[in-house]
């Protein structure tokens, strides 16, 4: 199982340590390996990271961290936990810089679509008016 996960802290100025747990996530190296068909333990340090790294990229994406009580009063939904799997399992199949003869995406698909449904958006003058 991933130890723990790093989120912004209220200013963004730094990284706090959360247990998945005590952020109501299910997820795992384990689940995780399975998603992206790997078997062994080569690549579990490699993989551990990077479900941290989809995590915190999913969490800027949204505006808020996913321990956020007042955003996700019922713990994380399973299609933002699914997201983060998407995010991780293409960050580990598309670890180089460049590749070639492949189309090139911004994010996997579905990423996108899922965290748009979550996310709190305002429109506005920023002085309140």
């Amino acid at each position: 199982m991933v130890a723990n996960f790093r989120r912004a802290d209220g200013t963004g100025a730094g990284t706090v340590a959360h247990d998945p747990a005590e952020m109501g996530l299910s997820m795992d190296l384990e689940t995780l390996k399975a998603h992206c068909n790997v078997t062994g333990n080569a690549d579990d340090a490699v993989l551990t990271r990077l479900l941290d790294a989809a995590q915190r990229q999913i969490e800027r994406m949204l505006g808020y961290a996913l321990d956020d009580q007042d955003e996700l009063p019922d713990g994380v939904p399973a299609d933002l936990e699914h997201a983060i799997y998407l995010l991780a399992a293409h960050y580990y199949e598309n670890r180089e810089a460049s590749v070639i003869g492949v189309n090139a995406a911004p994010l996997p698909l579905g990423v996108t679509e899922v965290i748009a449904e979550h996310r709190r958006y305002t429109f506005g003058l920023s002085n309140g008016e």
